[in-house]
């Protein structure tokens, strides 16, 4: 991946994640202030709430930074990552990829999973990663509200692209085909 493009992939991944986190935190601290000058004894509960955001919002960072460091999937089993979707995420996911699915497949598939789970309001995902003739085709659908065929995330599409492949989106599934 040119410099260009990984930098704006990681651009994309602080925006959709720790700046929104960081404006939320914010919103919610204007209302634990107003709440506060009241003297309204719902502040308790939302100090406790934003306890447990700032702790959810730290394990993404912590996250964020393994991933921007090459951490976060390089050597870990295809089970390893579904697992850590699984528990990180909460959602249902049936995955079926085959034990000989190529490393090149799994950033994408994990950032793939990452927009599933920040974006589609869906409970439940399916991945599937299997050889198709001369390419290893890698699905990963949902149960969301889908996205536009030409809103595919730019990094997911050079990091296809950078290893050959080519990327088809449908509302809620996106198909990854990459050379055998």
């Amino acid at each position: 991946m040119d410099p260009q493009s990984e930098r704006a992939r990681i651009a994309a991944d602080f925006h959709d994640g720790p700046l929104q986190a960081f404006a939320v935190l914010r919103m919610r601290l204007h209302v634990l202030r107003r709440l506060i000058e009241r003297g309204d004894e719902a502040a308790l509960q939302e100090a406790i709430q934003l306890d447990q955001l700032c702790e959810a919002r730290l394990a993404e960072m912590r996250g964020f930074l393994a991933k921007l460091r090459g951490q976060d999937i390089g050597g870990h089993s295809w089970s390893a990552l579904v697992e850590r979707f699984r528990r990180e995420s909460g959602l249902h996911i049936e995955a079926h990829i085959d034990d000989q699915a190529p490393e090149v497949l799994k950033p994408i598939i994990a950032e793939a999973l990452h927009n599933v789970h920040k974006h589609s309001d869906a409970t439940a995902v399916l991945t599937v990663v299997r050889l198709e003739g001369l390419a290893w085709l890698a699905i990963v659908e949902d149960n969301g509200k889908g996205i536009p065929p030409d809103a595919v995330p730019e990094s997911i599409q050079s990091r296809a692209t950078a290893a050959g492949g080519s990327i088809a989106l449908s509302g809620t599934r996106i198909e990854i085909r990459v050379p055998a």
